[in-house]
């Protein structure tokens, strides 16, 4: 188990750069009692997978669960990390090669002994272009995790660009209700327009007609007034011609007065005549008015 633990930590390199679905490994380990529940999302949280297997691995040594790891993830198709690691060397495993290779080393094995140096020089070969591959896809996952940071900064720009864009948009439709709502009210209030034009229309008809009668009242009240005046001046010579009656009237009073008078007098004329025995003459004679004198009364002219 301690092997294996130092395995790990030989293979740390290759873990990084080869481990996939780290979601799944780290469930596993938490099956396995490795990682707690509790410490879960603080690993998942960061936002590189490179620390993200750190944090696995350094949880994995410390509590020496080397073998679980394994188990992990040979369980989560990252079988050839498992390999790898389960092939890593350790110092004391190539001591123990370099003395069984000494201890076998005879006329008889000299040509095995060739083909495992031959053999060693390949796997060295092979090694080293492997170690220049992982440096250079070392360099190659550090430009892939700028861009995927710089890609991750884009997609939030671009996602609050559409959050802008949704809001702009909720007030577009916000100021095109109420610029709806403005043409449906002006819409409104020019039919009220219309409807109040109309009615001005008629009341100015109206008034041009109630003018039109006012002007036939002028016209007809100037023509009472004048014919008031006249009748006025009518009535002013009907009570002058009234005056001059009423001075007639008094004047045929008087001339009646008079005629009672001349009646009275000739009643009496008998009595004195039996007591005359010549008659007068001038006591018989008509009253002037009627010989036609000058003494005529003026009502009796007319």
């Amino acid at each position: 188990m301690a092997d294996t633990n130092k395995r790990i930590e030989k293979s740390l390199s290759f873990i990084k750069d080869n481990l996939t679905h780290v979601d799944s490994v780290i469930d596993k380990l938490i099956e396995f009692d490795v990682i707690p529940m509790k410490e879960r999302d603080s690993i998942v949280c960061k936002p590189l997978e490179r620390d993200q297997i750190q944090s696995v691995v350094d949880v994995v040594t410390r509590k020496k669960r080397g073998e679980a790891f394994l188990s992990a993830l040979e369980e989560t198709k990252n079988e050839h990390v498992a390999d790898t690691i389960k092939s890593v060397k350790l110092v004391e495993d190539m001591e123990t090669n370099e003395r069984s290779r000494t201890y076998i080393k005879s006329p008889k094995n000299e040509d095995n002994v060739e083909a495992n140096d031959k053999a060693e020089k390949e796997l060295q070969n092979i090694k080293e272009e492997n170690k220049y591959l992982k440096t250079h896809q070392e360099k190659l996952r550090k430009q892939l995790e700028e861009k995927v940071s710089r890609m991750r900064e884009l997609n939030k720009k671009a996602i609050e660009s559409q959050n802008k864009c949704k809001q702009l948009e909720d007030k577009t439709e916000v100021m095109q209700k109420v610029l709806n709502e403005k043409e449906e009210n002006v819409l409104a209030l020019k039919d009220e327009c219309r409807k109040l034009k109309t009615q001005i229309d008629q009341v100015e008809q109206k008034l041009k007609e109630k003018d039109e009668k006012i002007d036939a009242l002028s016209k007809n009240l100037q023509d009472f007034f004048k014919e008031l005046k006249n009748q006025s001046e009518n009535t002013k010579q009907i009570l002058s011609d009234n005056e001059q009656l009423k001075i007639e009237v008094a004047e045929m009073k008087k001339g009646i007065e008079e005629l009672k008078k001349m009646c009275t007098s000739k009643y009496d004329e008998p009595k004195k005549m039996k007591s005359d025995t010549k008659p007068n003459i001038s006591k018989n004679r008509p009253p002037l008015w009627r010989s036609g004198t000058s003494s005529t009364p003026r009502h009796l002219k007319k």
